[in-house]
């Protein structure tokens, strides 16, 4: 009897990996981001003119907020794996949709290829916005730990909410955008948002991937918001050639 042998195994080339799974639901909205800003820029006509993409939901990573104490190493060393896992499978590039996350690149991981969606968040700010008076929305993990502070461009102020404020947004992100119910109530948000923009900021950056998520699906263009993500997606799809490596 004639039996079909599998093909030598070869690796896989990608053009991009995506360390996610922080939180699941805005892994799949950020990956959504990236092949609607690949098709409006490259509009493919077969699968084949899509990036090769390596999406990793790692949900085992440990929460975020670790950054804040002294135990925070498990969280790198863990994130650390993840990134070599997809350098191994041939990602040239590493996209991570968690701005908490980005504290790490500040002392750690330069020896993996990723690409800081806070540099471009701030590039785009400063050539289109460099006079505006920015506020965020971030998680506790990522204002104290500064991770915020380089969605700004280098001189231009960013307003953060006050203590009880943070709080509220927490509250939100944990018991309603991460869980089943996906942040369909969006109200908690809408009011941070009024709240900073009563302080005089006319521009409003989604500091995390959750408030992304949950206020782009009601936002409109001249609604004065940044979102870092669509920014990031948006940024591979311009300097990728449409080519494999």
């Amino acid at each position: 009897m004639n039996t079909v042998r599998p093909p030598p195994q070869t690796k896989a080339r990608a053009s991009l990996g995506i360390l996610g799974g922080m939180g699941p639901r805005a892994t799949h909205y950020f990956t959504g981001e990236l092949l609607s800003a690949i098709e409006s820029r490259h509009r493919p006509k077969r699968d084949q003119d899509y990036p090769n993409l390596f999406v990793s939901y790692a949900c085992h990573l440990p929460d975020r907020n670790s950054i804040l104490t002294d135990n925070s190493k498990p969280l790198l060393e863990a994130v650390a794996r993840e990134a070599q896992r997809l350098v191994e499978l041939g990602c040239s590039e590493i996209l991570m949709p968690c701005i908490s996350a980005h504290a790490l690149l500040d002392s750690d991981l330069s020896q993996f290829p990723f690409l800081d969606i806070r540099s471009i968040t701030a590039a785009h700010v400063a050539a289109c916005f460099s006079k505006a008076t920015l506020g965020v929305l971030s998680t506790r993990a990522a204002r104290v730990s500064g991770a915020i502070k380089k969605l700004a461009p280098n001189g231009q102020r960013l307003d953060t909410l006050a203590d009880q404020e943070e709080e509220r947004l927490m509250v939100f992100i944990y018991q309603n955008a991460k869980t089943w119910n996906r942040g369909e109530d969006v109200s908690v948000l809408n009011g941070l948002v009024g709240t900073l923009r009563q302080r005089g900021c006319d521009l409003i950056i989604a500091g995390c991937t959750e408030v992304e998520m949950c206020l782009a699906r009601h936002a409109r263009a001249a609604d004065g918001f940044i979102f870092p993500l669509k920014l990031a997606a948006q940024h591979y799809a311009t300097t990728w050639t449409g080519r494999r490596e």
